[in-house]
């Protein structure tokens, strides 16, 4: 329903809580899995380009599409501190979330140095 809206807040609460759930942490920040479904492997690949690479330290991800709310990208981030959690909300390409996420990762890391 076009009635059925998040902001920016409520997907962070959400995250937060998911990322109580070990399971999906493993499955949301691996870059491919395989799963038993109804007797057959169903291969799960990530379609965060970001996940699996190495330096990322990505402790949870979502990708997302619609067409009322755009792509989408969701990540919690380890930090030598604390996580953070990145939300990109109704990019136009689908390069734009994953180039804004590494650049405000790149700003975060930046401001823990200075």
């Amino acid at each position: 329903s076009p009635l059925n809206t998040s902001t920016a807040s409520d997907v962070s609460l959400m995250v937060h809580a998911a990322a109580r759930y070990p399971a999906i942490v493993r499955a949301t920040t691996a870059s491919r899995s395989v799963f038993p479904i109804d007797g057959k492997l169903v291969e799960y690949r990530n379609t965060n380009p970001l996940v699996g690479q190495k330096g990322r330290d990505i402790a949870l991800s979502k990708t997302g599409f619609t067409d009322a709310a755009g792509r989408c990208l969701i990540m919690r981030l380890r930090t030598v501190r604390d996580s953070v959690t990145m939300v990109f909300l109704d990019a136009e390409p689908s390069a734009f979330p994953v180039r804004d996420a590494i650049n405000v990762r790149r700003l975060l890391l930046a401001d823990k140095v200075a």
